[in-house]
C-alpha cells in the first residue's frame, strides 16, 4: 500500500499574513481519491502504521528464512557421505 497524498485545500490570505481562508479544489485527482476510498478512512498515522506493520512482517519473513536450520540430511545421503568418507580413509575400497 502506498500512502499517496491529494491536495484539496488552498490556504488563502488577503492581506498575507493570515491563512484563515480555505478555497477547496475539486480537480479530477481529487474526485479520484474520493472515489478510491481516500486511504479507506484511516488517518495518516494508520495509514503509515500499516505500511510499517507489513515492511516488518516482510523483515521478519525474510531474517527467519536467513537464520533457520538448513535442511537435515536423510538416510540416504547419510549412506553416500560414510562410503565416501570410508573410500577416502581406505584409499578407494
Amino acid at each position: 500500500m502506498a500512502v499517496r497524498f491529494v491536495a484539496t485545500e488552498i490556504l488563502s490570505s488577503a492581506d498575507g499574513l493570515s491563512h484563515g481562508e480555505t478555497q477547496v479544489l475539486e480537480t479530477d485527482e481529487v474526485r479520484a481519491a474520493r472515489a478510491a476510498g481516500g486511504g479507506g478512512g484511516k488517518t495518516l498515522y494508520e495509514q503509515l502504521e500499516a505500511e510499517r506493520e507489513k515492511q516488518q512482517e516482510a523483515y521478519d519473513a525474510n531474517t527467519k528464512a536467513l537464520f533457520s536450520p538448513g535442511e537435515v540430511l536423510d538416510a540416504e545421503d547419510v549412506a553416500f557421505y560414510e562410503a565416501e568418507q570410508r573410500r577416502a580413509a581406505g584409499g578407494g575400497g
